[in-house]
């Protein structure tokens, strides 16, 4: 009877003990080594260059600067990136239309030098709207060149540029944010025609066409995905191309609510971004009626207005900044997006990954927040994505978000909950190891987590590298005007620690783990 009792009493020690061990974990991470989502692509990510660019055109020609692109391991380069493709003439680059008021523009032969210097993938841009017309023409000149008459000899036009290269660029994207102007389904006679002509022309040469998530009211045209994207799939032919290409923007700023902070506005934007239900739908439209075309976002950034800021946007380029860009790219391609872009390289103050000129020089360039923030995914994060389960022993955050980034109604603000860590993790059998990618969007809180490896027994050393972007800093820090101020700091830990690792708030953590054999 003694034993009996003193066997309960053991019993319930040990349960108290495993409850407090328990709670003591705010997050639980599981990750099944043993069943891979799917292959990453080897080129996933990428940037962009304007051909006005003259920061771009400035960093290409200094042996610093060059080194400091490709130390980010970027994959691809877009160009001529935008809006701006709209208004490149690929014949008479000098004559394309540019907001500077000191002409510069940059020719095919620029940026493929530059691609091969740093290691770069070419993706060059079709102009739909302006063709051979002079700079300042305008949309119903565009119309003209567009009508089924003289349609044809606009895409010969672009057709000649593909002809010209020789095969050295392989992607081509039709347009820029075409649906501006057209609905699905005229976007898609038109993109048809082009792709035509691309592949007369190499028929190596592989084609991208534009979708669209979100909602647009303009000048020209209104355009809802629900509607212009079944328009544009049931109308493209699927056997002209090879993938299509998405645009993404959010905002933390709500209309209508002045007041609010930027801790408030970084947790909108990263509900924005866990919420991501309208890209998930457009993903799953595209793989189930053309499943061989690859998902690319080909534009993706956060911005937030401000009178006072360059062209009216806010100057962010900090933490916050940073854990949104980098939170997306994990989101993304867990929804099974193939290839992205950040718009982009150089060149804007608010977007850019690296300063070469606007604070500094091309011999001293400069990584913004952004940019330091990508490189957990483009120097670290290869090989096959994995599956991960997140279990929170806390509350989770929640926020409202703008659904919709134009002309905003009352309906498109959601409140949507969302888990304090974020977990994305690849697998490279090839290179021995697993990368794990931990973001913690507690603004204000440290958060002890677990992870738990399944299907490693046995294979995981103890000589595992940790680092940590934002530790001990406030959201707002930036690299603006003192360079150093945000840095990735890292330090060594054990398969061990792995049980209880402290995340410090508002970071982001990559922990390379190496695989024995």
């Amino acid at each position: 009877m003694r034993i009996s009792r003193f066997a309960a009493i053991l019993s319930g020690m040990f349960i108290a003990v495993s409850i407090q061990t328990f709670a003591a974990v705010d997050v639980e991470i599981t990750i099944d080594a043993g069943k891979p989502v799917r292959e990453l692509d080897k080129n996933y990510i990428g940037s962009g260059a304007e051909h006005y660019d003259y920061y771009f055109g400035s960093a290409i020609k200094n042996k610093n600067s060059v080194q400091a692109i490709k130390d980010m391991n970027l994959k691809w380069l877009r160009f001529p990136n935008g809006t701006s493709a709209q208004f490149y003439l690929w014949d008479k680059p000098m004559q394309s239309y540019s907001p500077h008021k000191n002409k510069f523009a940059l020719s095919s032969s620029d940026i493929l030098t530059a691609c091969k210097q740093m290691g770069l993938e070419p993706v060059f841009q079709i102009n739909t709207y302006q063709f051979r017309g002079k700079s300042g023409s305008s949309f119903e000149d565009s119309k003209v060149l567009l009508a089924p008459g003289n349609i044809s000899q606009a895409a010969d036009y672009a057709a000649r540029w593909v002809r010209l290269l020789k095969g050295r660029v392989s992607w081509w994207e039709i347009g820029n944010e075409d649906w501006i102007y057209w609905t699905g389904q005229q976007y898609a006679v038109i993109a048809n025609k082009f792709a035509k002509y691309i592949k007369k022309a190499n028929p190596k040469a592989k084609t991208i066409i534009q979708g669209f998530v979100g909602r647009y009211d303009g000048k020209f045209n209104s355009a809802d995905a629900d509607t212009w994207m079944p328009d544009l799939l049931n109308n493209a032919d699927p056997d002209l191309f090879d993938a299509i290409s998405l645009h993404l923007y959010l905002s933390g700023q709500i209309p209508g609510r002045k007041n609010e902070t930027f801790e408030q506005q970084t947790a909108s934007m990263l509900a924005a971004v866990d919420f991501s239900k309208d890209l998930e739908k457009v993903c799953r439209e595209v793989k189930q009626t053309n499943p061989k075309w690859q998902l690319w976002v080909t534009e993706f950034n956060a911005f937030q207005k401000d009178e006072e800021g360059p062209g009216g946007i806010m100057l962010m380029q900090n933490i916050s900044h940073g854990l949104v860009v980098c939170d997306w790219i994990g989101k993304m391609l867990e929804m099974g997006v193939d290839r992205m872009s950040f718009h982009a390289l150089t060149g804007h103050p608010c977007f850019q990954f690296i300063d070469v000129g606007k604070w500094t020089t091309p011999d001293d360039p400069h990584y913004t927040v952004p940019g330091l923030a990508i490189m957990a995914f483009s120097k670290y994060f290869s090989g096959e994505l994995l599956k991960t389960q997140v279990k929170n022993n806390v509350p989770q955050l929640k926020a409202d978000f703008q659904r919709r980034m134009h002309k905003v109604k009352s309906a498109d603000i959601v409140s949507h909950s969302y888990d304090p860590v974020s977990a994305y993790a690849a697998m490279d059998a090839a290179r021995g190891k697993l990368t794990v990618i931990l973001i913690n969007r507690n603004l204000e809180n440290k958060l002890s987590v677990c992870l738990k490896l399944n299907g490693l027994d046995g294979k995981i050393s103890d000589n595992i590298m940790m680092k940590t972007l934002g530790e001990g800093l406030d959201i707002t820090a930036n690299n603006i005007t003192k360079y150093d101020t945000v840095q990735w700091h890292e330090r060594v830990v054990t398969a061990k620690e792995l049980k209880h690792l402290i995340l410090s708030p508002a970071t982001i953590n990559v922990i390379n783990i190496p695989l024995n054999k």
